[in-house]
């Protein structure tokens, strides 16, 4: 439920009731507070429940007003605290550094819990309070070194203002920099060039390699790192790494999207593309000429059918590609040129290789017999993509019955013509395969004994699927 329709609900509730003060509980862990009543809204506040929620959301201006400190110590700080009338950022801080300031700033242990608070950074506020020139506090951040520690990694950039003296200490960046990679941005310049410290960033943030030195930028060491975290890192190491054939097609082992940000010489080297299509590159990333190149289309689509989307239009309509396409996945006939998913041997092998791939098919090959039994010899369900006609051809219907679907714990049945569902000889023959297709025979034929007797001695429980006579009668045998 968003706020606003917590406000609604609020404004209702206070309508009907005509009450100055209501609390509403929900489960995603907020209480939202409306009222002119401090002491009823304090009361509401104590409640032991509300204390051990963790994502504690208080809303009401009235009341913090008057009562922050007796807040504080009734909830502690484990909530965030925002104005009613939080129309915007700037009035909610304004209100925030209004009321709560003087309270905050003196408070060297409540300060530290802050610090711990990711979700304070919603409100924005925590930073106004740091960032105050206040001696004491500062005193007892510097001089302890895991509550530094703790400041720079919830702040980073305080690295070059308030603690840039601590931007070149080794010891402190190395626990910052395992805890939040990008802060190697506000390291020194002498760090920056420390392999040590560049490798712990990027272990932690592949995209901290930015802001490594041009000399680290320039080390394989240090770049395989960074791109088996995530291979676009790869843009921010020095054009002779990426120029670098032999290093790339070794990075495209641990990541093959390392090809993608390779230098622009690599990226139209043939050979180098079809190698990374071969270890699972997409046809969707390499240059358009390769989208038309057969034989790199050829690779992608024995490796994935599917490929077959991100090719070009002239490949799609390439009858050897296509074929490849469809006898690694049926469905990729969907991605074929309209003339292929009408062409016979393009269809059977989609077919053979999944049944449903029917459903690409065109409307004429949909209701050709002989592609439509072998789309339900192989998925009974390919029934439903079958035309009117062959839906009323008991040959098609009974194939698709024997094969059953692979999707569904229903019966294919359910797709035949309504001929055949009231069809009282072909059902007798349909339920003995099948008692599930009871489900789907028509109404008259459901309050048929025959039929019933037949459908429950081959399973009892398809009795469900019979008149509500015949469950009467035959319920108990």
């Amino acid at each position: 439920m968003n706020r606003e329709e917590v406000k609604q609900n609020i404004k209702k509730y206070i309508d009907e009731h005509g009450e100055p003060v209501c609390a509403y509980f929900y489960n995603d862990c907020s209480l939202v507070l409306e009222y002119t009543d401090s002491e009823t809204g304090l009361s509401i506040l104590s409640n032991e429940t509300f204390k051990y929620w963790e994502d504690n959301v208080l809303i009401g201006k009235n009341l913090l007003k008057e009562n922050y400190e007796k807040i504080f110590e009734e909830l502690g700080i484990d909530c965030i605290v925002m104005s009613i009338e939080n129309q915007d950022l700037e009035e909610s801080l304004e209100f925030i550094e209004d009321e709560l300031y003087e309270y905050c700033s003196g408070n060297s242990k409540l300060l530290d819990k802050l610090n711990r608070m990711s979700k304070i950074e919603k409100v924005n506020w925590y930073s106004k309070i740091v960032q105050e020139e206040n001696d004491d506090i500062e005193d007892d951040i510097i001089n302890d070194k895991n509550k530094l520690i703790r400041v720079l990694i919830n702040n980073p950039n305080t690295l070059e203002s308030k603690y840039a003296k601590f931007n070149n200490d080794k010891k402190i960046m190395l626990k910052v920099l395992k805890k939040v990679g990008y802060a190697l941005e506000y390291a020194s310049d002498e760090l920056k060039n420390d392999k040590e410290i560049v490798l712990v960033a990027v272990k932690q943030n592949a995209s901290a390699l930015q802001y490594a030195s041009k000399e680290l930028r320039n080390d394989k060491e240090v770049v395989l790192v960074a791109v088996k975290q995530n291979a676009s890192a790869l843009q921010y190491a020095s054009n002779n790494i990426k120029n670098d054939r032999k290093f790339v097609l070794n990075l495209m082992k641990q990541n093959e999207y390392a090809l993608s940000y390779a230098s622009n010489e690599l990226q139209n080297d043939k050979e180098l593309i079809i190698k990374a299509i071969k270890n699972n590159f997409t046809l969707e990333f390499v240059k358009r000429k390769f989208k038309n190149d057969k034989e790199v289309v050829l690779e992608a689509v024995k490796r994935n059918g599917y490929e077959l989307e991100n090719a070009s239009k002239e490949m799609k309509n390439n009858k050897e590609v296509v074929m490849e396409a469809v006898k690694e996945s049926g469905p990729a006939l969907q991605f074929a040129s309209k003339d292929l998913r009408n062409n016979k041997e393009v269809v059977l092998a989609a077919v053979q290789n999944q049944g449903d791939s029917l459903y690409y098919a065109s409307k004429e090959l949909r209701n050709n017999k002989e592609v439509v039994m072998e789309a339900v010899k192989e998925d009974g369900g390919a029934l439903d993509a079958s035309s009117k006609e062959l839906k009323n051809d008991k040959e098609v219907v009974f194939a698709a019955i024997l094969t059953k679907t692979k999707y569904s714990y229903d019966s294919v049945f359910e797709y035949a013509s309504k001929e055949l569902q009231n069809d009282k000889e072909f059902v007798l023959e349909i339920v003995e395969q099948d008692s599930g297709a009871l489900a789907f025979a028509s109404n008259r034929l459901k309050d048929n004994e025959e039929v019933v007797l037949k459908a429950i001695r081959n399973d009892p429980s398809a009795i469900k699927y019979a008149s509500e006579r015949l469950q009467e009668k035959f319920g108990k045998l």
